[in-house]
């Protein structure tokens, strides 16, 4: 019996006796911080046994990347007892569910302790206020009205957290709700293409130990990026041996599970912002055409101006200036966070240096404005760029000197195209640079042959907007005396690349016309030219591809290095690296300290310390001389020996009668100590043994045991006036031949005993 919490709540089950304390505390301070409404209650049974429910709201990846940490480092911990490492704790420790078993629930024996009444109505109080208010359709259901089952079949396949079942009882799967195509994210595609140990690199991998993470992330970014549910599985079925690997091995029915898993928190999260914005009372609509509007008029302003700038750094501005405007067109808002490397990855750029540098030439010139988002230390914020205020309204203009010295005043020519230039392909603008890459989207923006000087202008190779002659009928030489020798030999040396990469071509009056790139790549039946034309385009996309390749595994590598570097995780465990190594130096001080204190000493002082460390340590619980014995092995270890070696070469440094003399002397005395206590020492050695790796002892089934004969001790006489050591030593060898190791029950008379 089971059951399933709304879709706003979640439940988190702990049932691990050591740590539930721990995973208490950490969980409840996570809510606390953020404001998450929460509630503990013991789920019955044993001690550490416990159910948080809380409504996490967008904090639900946070809240299970939590989880998934804790799992990881207290399995890493170990026992606070017994001090040993343990496994890494699993789902059935800690767990975030979507279904937990009721406290009535016929499964469990022992009864729960109610909560609090007063701690129980301020909860139920809060949650009404947190969670949303059910659908008339739902409520429907719950009061019985049958009405409410039939839906139409549109309706019946939108997401839903819990995706019902078909008539023939198999589960179909859901529509994800309507998203613009996007291109995945460089690390998803890798997986697709290599492997899982490509999204490992690109730091994607979550959870190495489970399969079903990773396609589940997997999973949600080609929902995310607006992939249909066949498109999605057409990609799985091709993918890379090692990747979805469970779910080619399950079957596609199966993997509808994960499918629709994703699906229904991807809709959520977009259901919920544009609850938000119609809340506020303004269709998503008005907010898309405000936006583009704005970004219209910073388009326009960036036309008008970027031409001013020098001409070392106009093209970087414009290419950077043009992506950030790119990134919030899709974003559909005039604020964005916007990681660094992320412009590294998606524009034309090669250097953080340099991205930095052009962003605040950028924000100079009264084009950007950057907020300060970035928290130090966090690996899932960046700082925002935005659009100054004065481009959301459209009663205001840019003033001409503020926008750059005047040079957005002007009309448009014969030499100025009609249409903004449509941008090249990334691959393409790596591999030619970004001056040649303006200058053919300014060549394939116009229609007909046009002359150098008309595509230097629009290609920003010169700042003058109109020749010295005014007028449409000015003529063609009053275009050319607007270019000084060098931008001549610049235009002139990037139209011969450009043509030596059959991407333009020249007419006899040197007009520059932009050859087609879709008949010279998809014409099967084109002649030799063409031919040589298509392989330098794909030349030319391959060198770019090659270039991007290299630019993302740097990135990727940075991003591996940085999250090392702040992640709490692996922060602590360079914490405990280091410590140990200080502690293993100390140790090793502290043993050559040691050894060269017993080395000065003198037979007679060693036997004086040996004894009265003997008899300090016989007077310790077992409890006690097994945290000893612990502790003095930990520093031994830390000191570079081996436990196991020691302990071997001290046991074979001893002949063969002092070996047989310590087994009888040891036996007699633990058989004369009380039950209890030899059963507490048996377990604690045991223990011990194991830790350390030592060698167990050897015992000889009882069965073989010879039978001792009970004439032995009344045949033999023990003589007592020799020396003491001797007198002992034929007292144990005695007994011990004669009980097999077990304390002899008689009375000792000086002189003789019989």
């Amino acid at each position: 019996m089971v059951g399933t919490l709304r879709s706003e709540v979640v439940g988190v089950d702990i049932d691990s006796p050591t740590f539930a304390g721990e995973i208490l505390d950490t969980l409840v301070a996570f809510c606390c911080a953020r404001g998450l409404w929460h509630l503990v209650r013991p789920s019955g049974g044993a001690d550490g046994r416990a159910h948080l429910l809380l409504v996490p709201g967008v904090r639900r990846a946070e809240l299970e990347d939590l989880v998934l940490r804790l799992r990881r480092e207290l399995g890493r911990k170990g026992d606070p007892v017994t001090g040993r490492r343990a496994a890494p704790l699993g789902r059935h420790h800690v767990d975030v569910r979507q279904q937990l078993r009721p406290l009535s629930a016929p499964h469990r024996c022992k009864p729960t302790p109610p909560l609090d009444e007063d701690v129980l109505a301020t909860a139920l109080t809060d949650l009404s206020d947190v969670l949303q208010a059910l659908s008339p359709r739902i409520r429907e259901a719950r009061d019985g009205d049958g009405a409410c089952q039939v839906a139409s079949p549109a309706r019946s396949r939108r997401s839903s957290p819990t995706p019902a079942p078909a008539a023939a009882g198999l589960m179909e799967p859901l529509s994800p709700l309507p998203r613009p195509r996007q291109d995945l994210p460089a690390g998803w595609v890798a997986y697709l293409h290599t492997g899982r140990s490509a999204a490992a690199e690109a730091g994607l991998d979550r959870e190495p130990g489970s399969r079903s993470t990773i396609e589940y992330d997997a999973t949600r970014a080609l929902v995310l990026a607006g992939w249909s549910e066949d498109q999605a599985w057409q990609a799985i079925a091709a993918a890379h041996r090692s990747a979805f690997v469970k779910a080619r091995s399950k079957g596609r029915q199966w993997w509808w599970h994960v499918w629709n898993a994703a699906v229904a928190a991807a809709d959520a999260w977009l259901s919920e912002h544009r609850a938000v914005a119609a809340a506020r009372g303004t269709s998503s609509t008005a907010v898309d055409e405000a936006v583009g509007a704005a970004i219209a008029r910073a388009d326009a302003e960036l036309e008008g101006v970027w031409r001013a700038w020098p001409a070392q750094s106009r093209h970087t501005r414009r290419e950077l200036y043009r992506y950030v405007l790119e990134r919030m067109r899709r974003r559909g808002a005039t604020a964005v966070p916007l990681p660094q490397r992320d412009v590294l990855l998606d524009a034309a750029i090669d250097s953080r240096n340099t991205v930095a540098t052009a962003r605040d030439a950028l924000i100079a010139a009264g084009l950007l404005e950057v907020v300060s988002t970035h928290q130090r230390g966090s690996t899932d914020t960046a700082d925002t760029w935005c659009l100054p205020p004065r481009f959301s309204s459209p009663t205001t203009t840019p003033d001409p000197e503020d926008a750059g010295g005047g040079v957005g005043g002007f009309e448009p020519t014969r030499g100025t195209p009609p249409h903004p230039a449509a941008r090249l392909p990334l691959a393409l603008r790596r591999s030619l640079g970004l001056p040649r890459a303006h200058l053919l989207e300014a060549v394939r923006a116009h229609r007909g042959p046009v002359t150098p000087a008309v595509l230097a202008y629009a290609a920003g190779i010169t700042t003058s907007p109109r020749p010295p002659c005014s007028g449409l009928a000015a003529p063609d030489a009053a275009w050319e005396a607007a270019l000084t020798r060098e931008q001549e030999r610049t235009m002139r040396g990037h139209l011969q690349a450009l043509g030596a990469h059959q991407l333009v071509s020249v007419d006899a009056d040197g007009r520059w016309t932009a050859t087609d790139p879709a008949s010279v790549i998809h014409d099967a039946a084109a002649d030799q030219d063409a031919g040589a034309a298509r392989l330098e385009h794909v030349a030319l996309e391959q060198l770019g591809r090659d270039r991007q390749d290299t630019i993302w595994r740097a990135v990727a590598s940075e991003r591996r290095e940085y999250r090392a570097a702040v992640d709490p995780t692996a922060r602590r465990h360079r914490w405990e690296a280091q410590r140990q190594q200080v502690l293993a130096r100390q140790a090793k001080v502290d043993l050559a300290r040691q050894k060269a204190w017993w080395d000065g000493l003198d037979d007679h002082a060693r036997r004086v310390q040996t004894t009265a460390g003997a008899a300090v340590f016989a007077a310790l619980s077992p409890t006690e001389q097994a945290q000893r014995k612990h502790q003095l092995a930990v520093r031994r270890a830390r000191a570079g020996l081996v436990e196991r070696d020691r302990h071997t070469a001290w046991w074979n440094g001893l002949s063969s009668q002092e070996q047989d003399k310590r087994s009888v002397t040891r036996a007699w005395a633990y058989q004369r100590l009380p039950e209890d206590t030899r059963a507490s020492l048996a377990g604690v050695w045991s223990e011990h043994r194991t830790r350390w790796d030592l060698p167990q002892p050897r015992r000889a089934p009882s069965s073989l045991a010879a039978p001792v004969r009970p004439d032995v001790m009344a045949d033999l006489v023990i003589d007592l006036t020799g020396p003491p050591e001797g007198v002992q030593d034929s007292l144990l060898d005695l007994l011990t031949t004669a009980t097999g190791g077990q304390p002899a029950g008689r009375e000792l008379v000086a002189g003789s005993a019989r």
